[in-house]
Formats: C-alpha cells, structure tokens, sequence
C-alpha cells in the first residue's frame, strides 16, 4: 500500500513536469514565430522610401481621431477606405489560409500596415515530425500596429523618425486563447547612402 501511493506521488510529478515541459515548448514556439514575423515587418519598413513615411504620418497627424477609432482592419480595408491608403504603408506577406490548409507554393501578397491602426494576419505554423510525412498545422492570428514619431529638429539638417512596431500574438493556454504582446522599435533616418 505504501509502495503504490509513493508510485501514484513519483507519477504525478513526473506527469505534471511533462505537461509543463510541453507548455513552455510550445509558447518559445509561438513567441520565436511571432518575434521572427514582426521582424520580417520591420525590415520592410526600413526599406520603404522616406518621403512615402512622412507622407503617411502627415496624413495621420490631420485624421488621428478617424484612424484611432478604426476597428482591427484586414487585408481589404484599404480598398473601401481612402484614408487608409493615406496612412498605409506597403509590406508583403506569405498568404497563409485561413483555412488551415498550407499553400502547396508560397506566395507572397499585399499585405499592407497602417499607422495608427490594427491589422491582423493570420500566420501558419507548420509542425512535422522528422520521418513522418503528416503535417499538423496551426494557424497564430497576429495583429500589428504602426506608430511613428518625427524627430527631426529645425535646428538640424538630419531629418529622423522613430518608428515603433506594436505587436500581439494569440496563443491557446490550458485551453484558453489569450493575446500576448510585443513591441519593435527603430530609427530611421532620411540620410544618403552609397
């Protein structure tokens, strides 16, 4: 009688430190998934023209109130609404279904930011096992939001803008989704390069 309860004691450690060595697992793969998405976003900020940035944040500042009262856009807001456009800046994306279905080609598409606003996208992970040839696929909704702020200074020729990339993960705990957040930040600046 002894032996079987300190058994059922050692098997309910070691069950719960399964289960919570599976938890952490899967949350580095959702936080790495999202961190490595909002910088694949980053890097197409800063290849966007200068002019085109401070075009769309001047638009913002004249429409703040309309653009902060939107709600999460999606891929084809832009279309019916003018004002995006004004404040939308240019990036791609790999399309993922919303089904839950891989794409048997990765294609990349139109997947615009705007400054002020939500978006939200839908990111497929893929997870297979090595030597099995069956998929499980999942599908992390992901919102991204831009906001700039000028700091150029009349005093000075350099003009700058501090950009910042709000980002927000969804990821499934003990059977409850929540959203968790993250944030990417630099500077660019309106220089020359050779």
């Amino acid at each position: 009688m002894i032996g079987m309860t300190i058994l059922a004691i050692v098997a309910a450690g070691t069950t719960a430190a399964v289960f919570t060595s599976r938890m952490l697992a899967e949350s580095s793969i959702y936080q790495n998934t999202s961190f490595t998405v909002a910088q694949g976003y980053v890097e197409q900020l800063k290849s966007v023209e200068y002019v085109l940035m401070t075009n769309a944040l001047e638009s913002y500042e004249s429409h703040t109130s309309t653009v902060s009262g939107w709600g999460i856009l999606d891929n084809d807001s832009y279309k019916t609404n003018s004002l995006a456009e004004d404040v939308m800046l240019d990036t791609k994306s790999i399309d993922a279904s919303t089904t839950g279905v891989a794409s048997t080609t990765n294609v990349e598409t139109d997947s615009p930011l705007y400054i002020g606003a939500w978006v939200q996208r839908n990111v497929l992970i893929d997870i297979q096992n090595p030597g099995e040839d069956d998929q499980h696929e999942l599908l992390m909704p992901m919102r991204f939001k831009v906001m700039m702020n000028n700091l150029s200074d009349s005093s000075s020729d350099v003009e700058a803008l501090e950009i910042t990339l709000s980002y927000r993960y969804q990821m499934k705990v003990r059977g409850v989704s929540k959203w968790y957040d993250g944030e990417l930040r630099f500077v660019r600046c309106n220089a020359p390069t050779f």
